[in-house]
């Protein structure tokens, strides 16, 4: 299966619904994924989160419509509960109101995104369909709150042990905690190197893999991502850490 062909599907659905109610669980059925890791990799590929993409396509489009309708139903169909608060999106987007609008009137316009579907060789991203075997990790355990957190948490254990340092690989483990609502993260390793380890077994399964080069790779701090704990309780999501790149892993249903 192509990541790209079903990103497609999902922009399709998307501009089919455009002024309806669109549904982030069909969305994320079109990559086998939950809602969260939709949306994370929806981010990572396109630079914007998936709801600013629809208000970005709703604006653009409400240009034809307040040609033939009143502002106010436009703004309904745009998914605002009021003129005033549609008339503030709209001036933010195309620098005036609404009311103001004449047809021939300059405007600005966002297309629908398309992916290529037959690209291999991506300078900063490339994502696909990735079978991973069963995989033993060695790590040690920090419950979290937040990934600021956990970013703290990589640099105390960097300084603590030069293994994470010089490892080929090193791996970050998301799973969250349903009794404590508590992120559990791991710093992992693929050999033994702290005596109050982990010894972890991840069950194999399929995910879709995201690698993220340089200079993206050096930005995995910025990505955010949504817990969900239902998701996270048994198979974790991963990150792959190298010299050059980061991998992340986000599990498919």
């Amino acid at each position: 299966m192509n990541v790209y062909i079903q990103l497609n599907k999902a922009i399709r659905y998307i501009e089919e619904k455009l002024f309806e109610e669109i549904d982030l669980k069909t969305l994320s059925q079109f990559l086998c994924v939950n809602i969260s890791s939709f949306k994370t990799i929806f981010s990572i590929l396109t630079g914007q989160t998936v709801t600013e993409y629809i208000k970005k396509r709703r604006l653009s489009e409400a240009i034809k419509l307040i040609e033939k309708d009143k502002i106010i139903n436009v703004a309904i169909l745009c998914g605002y509960d009021s003129r005033a608060s549609f008339s503030r999106a709209f001036k933010k987007f195309h620098g005036y109101n609404p009311s103001e609008y004449k047809k021939g009137k300059s405007f600005k316009y966002f297309n629908s995104i398309y992916f290529n579907e037959n690209c291999k060789d991506h300078t900063s991203i490339l994502a696909s369909y990735k079978s991973l075997p069963s995989l033993t990790l060695y790590g040690i355990k920090c419950e979290c709150y937040n990934f600021q957190q956990i970013e703290k948490f990589w640099q105390e254990m960097k300084n603590k042990h030069k293994e994470i340092i010089e490892a080929k690989e090193s791996f970050g483990l998301v799973y969250f905690d349903k009794f404590t609502s508590r992120l559990i993260y791991y710093i992992a390793l693929l050999n033994k190197f702290d005596f109050n380890e982990t010894k972890i077994t991840i069950p194999k399964t399929t995910y879709i893999s995201t690698i993220l080069k340089n200079p993206l790779a050096s930005q995995i701090s910025k990505i955010g991502n949504e817990i969900n704990s239902k998701d996270l309780a048994n198979f974790p999501d991963i990150e792959i850490y190298t010299s050059n790149q980061v991998e992340l892993l986000y599990k498919v249903d």
